[in-house]
């Protein structure tokens, strides 16, 4: 069964949306350019010529990378190796199971996205169930969202995948059925959750894929602005109370 298949089975639309060309701003030029000055010594660390354990490659080349445009102030934090609050479980071992690489958590303490990792050597398989498997936690976090969510533009949650050269950039987007029903555009009606790969890009934290840090990082920046842009204003939590 495809993955397209297996994430439909779900309640999840798969979209293939990465050659859409997608306008990144020029912004932050200087910045980027400091911070790929920042990368140079990774170059030093070959892991891709041998069979690196998962941990290293996830500690040493995605890390770095990933959480290199994220900074303390900023409204949303990172957290590595922590149980999903939007499964609800006191069964230990199920607990276990619901824990990302990573996972997105806006300040106020709703998640708002997850990363998974696989290292180089992956098979196909293994990295299409890491797919199904962030839809599935991401459809998750955003039915918890939505529910909370006062404005439209929260209806959004956010994956990343990184395995073996690549970086995927994912969107979970909750489509009104009221709105998903009425659409002009579409002659038959909106799924509710789609499941969108927006962009596949280089990791740049390697020797064979390094002259593609700058347009890495800017689309990396790009993404984070998605994720800032969902977020609710101060006038939306008034709102709600």
């Amino acid at each position: 069964m495809s993955k397209s298949d297996r994430l439909f089975y779900s309640g999840i639309y798969f979209v293939d949306a990465s050659r859409d060309n997608i306008v990144v701003a020029d912004i932050l030029d200087n910045n980027i350019y400091a911070m790929v000055n920042g990368f140079v010594e990774l170059l030093h660390k070959p892991v891709e010529y041998r069979d690196n354990g998962e941990t290293d490659y996830k500690m040493n080349y995605v890390t770095p990378f990933v959480e290199s445009v994220f900074h303390l102030l900023d409204r949303f934090q990172i957290y590595r190796g922590l149980p999903f609050d939007c499964f609800n479980s006191s069964d230990v071992s199920i607990l276990r199971g619901q824990i990302s690489y990573a996972k997105f958590v806006e300040i106020g303490g709703s998640e708002v996205g997850a990363v998974e990792v696989k290292s180089f050597l992956t098979s196909p398989v293994d990295i299409d169930n890491a797919i199904i498997r962030l839809g599935k936690i991401t459809k998750r976090m955003l039915h918890v969202r939505v529910l909370k969510a006062k404005p439209a533009r929260e209806f959004f949650t956010f994956g990343v995948t990184a395995y073996g050269s690549v970086v995927e950039y994912y969107i979970h987007r909750y489509h009104s059925p009221a709105v998903a029903s009425s659409s002009p555009s579409s002659p038959t009606p909106l799924p509710v959750y789609t499941f969108e790969l927006i962009e596949r890009r280089s990791l740049p934290t390697l020797p064979t894929t390094f002259t593609h840090m700058y347009l890495s990082l800017k689309y990396l920046i790009h993404y984070k602005k998605l994720m800032e842009d969902s977020l609710a204003e101060d006038s939306d939590i008034d709102n709600r109370t």
